[in-house]
């Protein structure tokens, strides 16, 4: 999972984005 720095990245930016983005991510 090479999206684990991204991912909480896009977190940090907007959680609502990351779930546009990715979806359901647990």
């Amino acid at each position: 999972m090479h999206t684990s720095t991204r991912e909480k990245r896009e977190r940090e930016r907007g959680q609502k984005h990351n779930l546009a983005h990715f979806g359901p991510i647990t």
